[in-house]
This record gives C-alpha cells, sequence and structure tokens, in this order.
C-alpha cells in the first residue's frame, strides 16, 4: 500500500472536531488505567516511574495553584510606576511573596492544626472505645429483656448474645488497631514531609523555577507547537490548552479558596459556641467541601454524629449551623470565589462526580467536575456552529475559538521581549 493511501485513510482522524478527540482520549485514558490496575505487573512498572517522577509532579502541582497568586499580585505592582520598569524585579517579589505566604500557612497548619487534629482524634477513639465496652457490659441485661420480648421467636437471645458480642468485639479490637499504628503512622509521614524530604524539597524548587520562568517555557511551547504544525491547526490546539487550563484552574483554586473559607468560618463558630473537637471537625468540612454537592453532606454526616455522642443539643446547634453556612455558601462565598458557575447545570455535576468516582474514587470525583466541564464546553460549542451553518449554508468551522491566545504567530512573538504569560 503506498503512503499516500495510508495518509488519506486516517485522515478523518485528524479532521474531528476538538471536541470529539477530546473525548477519545479521556475514553482511551480510562481504558488505559483501567488495563493497567487489572496487571500487578504494570502497576509496580508505573509505581517505580510515579516515584521517580514525584519531584517533577509535585512540582506542577504546586506550580498550578501558585502561578494564579502571583499573576495576582504582579498586577497590583505594574499599577505602580516604579515597577513598570523592573519587570524582572515584580516578577521576583510577586513570587516570593507567594511562596512566603503559602509555606507561612503551611507550617502554621503543621504547627497548631495537625496536633490539634490527632489529640482530637485519640480522644475520639477512647470515647468510642469506652463506648463499646459500656455496651458491652449491659449486653446481658439486654439479653434478658431480648428473652422477655416477641422478638426472641426470632432469634434466640443466645445467638444474638453470640453474633453481638463478636461484633462489638472485633470493632473494639479495630479502633485499637487503627488508634496504635494507623495514627501514628500518619504521623510520622506527616512530619517526614514537614522535615522536608528529598522529593519534596526538590519538588519546590522546580516549582520555583517553573513560575519563575513560566513565560519563557510558554513562549518555547508555542515555538514547537508553530515548528510542527500548521498555523491554524497550531492556533486551534493553543485555544484548547488554554481554555482547558482556565476551567482547571479556575475550579481547583476556586474549590481550594472556598473550602479554606468554610474550614474558617467553621472553626471560629464551634470556638464561640465552644463545640466539641473544633479543629478535627473544620478540617472535615474544609476538606470534604472540596467534593461538589456531595461533599458538604459526606463531611456533615460523621462530624454531627461525633459530637452526637458528646451532646445531642450541641450536635443540634451544629447541623443547623452547617445548614445555614451551606447556603451561605452556594449563594455569597462560592460565586464571590469562583466568579460564577462553571456553566453546568446540577444534573451534569452530579452525573460527572458519580461517573468519576466511581471509576478513580476520591480524586475521580474531585476531577470529573472539571473533565466533564471541558468536554460539556467543546460540545455545546460544536453544536452551535452546525446550528449555525444550518441556517446560513456555511462550513461548519471545526473548533470556534472565544479566545484567542496571546501572541498567535512566531513571528509576533519573536519582537516581544517577554512572551506572554500561559
Amino acid at each position: 500500500m503506498k503512503p499516500s493511501s495510508r495518509r488519506h485513510r486516517f485522515r478523518w482522524i485528524r479532521n474531528l472536531p476538538p471536541v470529539f478527540s477530546l473525548m477519545l482520549v479521556v475514553a482511551f485514558g480510562i481504558i488505559f488505567y483501567q488495563v493497567v490496575k487489572e496487571f500487578d505487573l504494570s502497576s509496580i512498572h508505573f509505581s517505580r516511574l510515579f516515584s521517580i517522577l514525584s519531584p517533577f509532579i509535585i512540582g506542577l502541582v504546586i506550580t498550578f495553584f501558585l502561578v494564579a497568586p502571583v499573576k495576582f499580585l504582579e498586577r497590583q505592582f505594574l499599577r505602580l510606576p516604579f515597577f513598570r520598569e523592573r519587570r524582572a524585579f515584580t516578577n521576583f517579589l510577586s513570587v516570593l511573596i507567594s511562596y512566603v505566604i503559602v509555606l507561612g500557612l503551611l507550617v502554621l497548619i503543621l504547627v497548631y492544626i495537625v496536633p490539634q487534629i490527632f489529640s482530637g482524634l485519640s480522644t475520639l477513639f477512647t470515647l468510642l472505645t469506652d463506648a463499646i465496652e459500656y455496651l458491652y457490659d449491659n449486653l446481658n441485661t439486654f439479653i434478658s429483656h431480648w428473652n422477655e420480648s416477641s422478638w426472641s421467636t426470632l432469634i434466640s437471645g443466645e445467638d444474638l448474645y453470640q453474633l453481638l458480642g463478636n461484633y462489638l468485639s472485633s470493632l473494639t479490637l479495630d479502633l485499637q488497631n487503627i488508634a496504635s499504628t494507623v495514627l501514628p503512622m500518619l504521623y510520622k509521614t506527616i512530619a517526614s514531609v514537614a522535615s522536608g524530604s528529598i522529593n519534596t524539597i526538590i519538588g519546590i524548587i522546580i516549582s520555583i523555577y517553573l513560575v519563575s520562568d513560566r513565560r519563557n517555557m510558554a513562549y518555547g511551547g508555542k515555538r514547537i507547537l508553530y515548528a510542527l504544525l500548521r498555523k491554524d491547526r497550531a492556533n486551534r490546539i493553543l485555544t484548547l490548552l488554554h481554555e482547558i487550563l482556565n476551567i482547571f484552574r479556575r475550579f481547583f483554586v476556586g474549590q481550594a479558596l472556598d473550602s479554606l473559607l468554610i474550614g474558617i468560618i467553621c472553626f471560629i463558630f464551634m470556638k464561640i459556641f465552644s463545640l466539641p473537637y473544633a479543629e478535627l471537625i473544620s478540617v472535615i468540612i474544609g476538606v470534604t467541601n472540596i467534593i461538589p454537592y456531595f461533599g458538604p453532606f459526606l463531611g456533615a454526616i460523621p462530624s454531627i454524629l461525633i459530637i452526637l455522642m458528646v451532646s445531642p443539643m450541641e450536635a443540634l446547634i451544629f447541623a443547623i449551623f452547617i445548614l445555614v453556612l451551606q447556603q451561605i455558601d452556594g449563594n455569597i462565598i462560592c460565586p464571590a470565589v469562583l466568579g460564577g458557575s462553571l456553566g453546568l447545570k446540577p444534573i451534569w455535576i452530579i452525573f460527572a462526580v458519580t461517573v468519576g468516582g466511581g471509576l478513580f474514587g476520591v480524586l475521580g470525583m474531585i476531577i470529573g467536575v472539571p473533565t466533564f466541564t471541558v468536554i460539556y464546553t467543546l460540545w455545546h460549542r460544536y453544536i452551535r456552529r452546525r446550528i449555525h451553518s444550518k441556517k446560513t449554508g456555511e462550513t461548519p468551522a471545526a473548533f470556534a475559538e472565544t479566545a484567542k491566545p496571546a501572541e498567535a504567530t512566531p513571528e509576533a512573538e519573536t519582537s516581544k521581549k517577554e512572551p506572554p504569560a500561559p
């Protein structure tokens, strides 16, 4: 077969609209992940590869979250004439302030909040163990009442005693095992990360380089695209990458700030009203709030049960507070932080969280929403273009550019001393 005919056979792949190409990539990624998960040998090799690349992964994650505050600080500094003439110094100062603030928050969390969380967990495990022992001691009284009731015809008191006794004994052993092994291991892990493992230190150094030199790296990436692809195709890819990056950054940075504010408000309220386990429950509420829709329920239910073991009235006060807080978050805090919704209806958000959680667990519940938002946005735009083409009789464009990437051509890029930020 001639090479030209071979190229002609696969031309339909190149002519696919970006929404279909992206859907194919996502589907292939899910299938590849499921296949790799089924083979132990592959998982061993991938875990080794992941451990080797972990410093770069840590650096990319830190860069992803810190680019937004660095750019915000740069915009504020550039309003002053002194900084407009010193862009390199402005970039350095913005990076320095961002890292100092983030590292300061991490030190505050590790020094104050983490010990309080472990203290609360230890107290909670002790309380649960005492409650189980109390139930076990009063099991004989319960069985005697059971034998006198009509329910004893369904199951005898001896069988019920053995069943409940085995369950309570197993639950006690599990709690003791968690308290004696899991908590110390978790504490050691956090302590090792805080003390500065090699991968963490290298990851921070890589992130500093990436954040500081992000313009030159974006410039280099654009040059590669324009060198390998046609100008129109390179522009489409840059526009697509620009929009995907904006959606993911807007979601994750916004959700992180929103969850931080929710956790702080919860902590202040619990301290004012002297509710128990304030540090532990505030962290649970803040962390689970990252998951859309299901997160508030996943955090509120166990928190209410924890407080219920101490005081039913305090649990009721906390439940009312959570309901009010979620209304404030949904109507005031979240729109202000995220700058509006991602354009998805609630049913699609629930669909994305459910499918993502079923495929990839908790991580899938978090990344499912921005991933589905990208697919939904491109699909909606493609349908709109198709309808418009049928009305006007024009040939539909495969992709409608809504935000042209800055400096689209390499000639225009090389004329700039500072290439644009990604």
